[in-house]
């Protein structure tokens, strides 16, 4: 239902508000929630939507939440950069306004049946949430008539996009984490039951045929330990397939969850505050980096335990489409060269994945180190 638009005093308060509501939410779609609400109230118009990516860095953007559709076809969109009025807006960065969503020439065709045919919109504009290069979601407002939504509407959204930027950056950032913090405990369950169902397992098979061999020409017990043996092999089975389900299933989790592994040891045995941050999503192009990058990283880390003064350790994998940058920084007082420094840079170039590889240590502006390695697809 359409309301009537809030005087500017009125917004602003709702934009500050705004602001610090988002500031202690770690959820999207709650965050998306709340932006939507104060956009409804803030402009007044027929529709107002929230798209945001659907992890850091992507390349594509789901419908998060939504005032005033009439079908649910609108709230489930997801697209690509490219795709559409929000495509166009991951492409180019910019706020884009079209005033008939069914003719312009602006966007692709991709939503018209669902957003003109199904929604009955002419006019609307799209405004990205952006930090810094990066687009991590889109404003939407729009009318049911062709027309745009005007000046004031769009100045508006510009506002709240800015206002929500920074919370929208840590949610995006904090749902991928936890993502990666659940894989990883998949896979240490996964580790536990092989090693200790699968060495039971083992055991009661053994047990079974020495059972057969003791038993002689006692059928009772031939039969006992072929039960045996067949229930060890049934339970075997399932416990493959456990294991399978556990285990990382995809590309952009295999890495990270290997890597967050790594740093969750390095926690437990230093007692160091530890921090992962991961950039961009892994893909296949990136798989044969898997091997090396955790490698590295457990040097990296092997050689922090080594160095006096450390109390906070962040790691950080930025994935590319064909490079994978491994940052670990640290607040330890270690220089950036010298004899130890040397001897690391050594041991790292033994893990490094090709030619075009490079290893940096230096000194940061604000007095702690960064250790990094980048691996380079040839």
């Amino acid at each position: 239902m359409t309301g009537e638009p809030r005087a500017d005093d009125e917004v602003v308060d709702l934009l500050r508000r705004l602001s610090y509501s988002l500031a202690g939410m770690v959820d999207v779609r709650a965050q998306a929630e709340q932006t939507v609400e104060m956009l409804t109230e803030c402009l007044g118009l027929p529709l107002t939507s929230v798209a945001v990516c659907d992890a850091p860095s992507s390349t594509s953007m789901s419908m998060q939440a939504s005032r005033g559709t009439r079908t649910r076809d609108f709230d489930q969109l997801s697209f690509c950069a490219g795709q559409g009025l929000g495509g166009r807006v991951m492409s180019t960065g910019g706020s884009i306004v079209v005033e008939d969503y069914a003719t312009d020439p602006q966007i692709t065709r991709d939503f018209v049946d669902v957003v003109s045919r199904g929604e009955g919109i002419g006019g609307i504009a799209a405004v990205p949430v952006a930090s810094g290069d990066d687009v991590l979601g889109v404003l939407y407002a729009g009318v049911r008539s062709v027309g745009s939504i005007g000046d004031r509407s769009l100045r508006v959204m510009r506002q709240a996009a800015d206002a929500s930027a920074p919370a929208f950056r840590a949610a995006i950032g904090t749902e991928a984490i936890m993502k990666y913090l659940v894989a990883t405990e998949r896979h240490r369950i996964a580790g536990d039951l092989h090693d200790e169902v699968g060495q039971l397992l083992f055991s009661m098979g053994v047990s079974a045929t020495q059972l057969r061999a003791a038993g002689g020409d006692n059928s009772a017990l031939f039969e006992l330990a072929e039960q045996i043996e067949q229930q060890v092999q049934d339970a075997a089975g399932n416990l493959r397939r456990a294991l399978h389900v556990l285990s990382p299933q995809t590309y952009d989790e295999a890495l990270p969850v290997a890597l967050l592994q790594e740093l969750q040891d390095y926690s437990t045995r230093t007692g160091v505050w530890s921090q992962p941050i991961f950039q961009g999503t892994a893909c296949e192009a990136i798989a044969p980096f898997e091997f090396p990058a955790v490698q590295l990283a457990r040097v990296i880390l092997r050689w922090l335990e080594t160095q006096a003064d450390v109390k906070i350790t962040i790691l950080c994998a930025e994935f590319g489409a064909s490079e994978l940058v491994l940052t670990v920084q640290h607040d330890g007082g270690t220089a950036s060269s010298g004899p130890e420094v040397d001897e690391l840079i050594a041991t790292m170039r033994q893990h490094l994945h090709s030619g075009a590889d490079s290893i940096q240590v230096q000194a940061a502006a604000d007095g702690t180190n960064m250790i990094q390695a980048r691996l380079v697809a040839e």
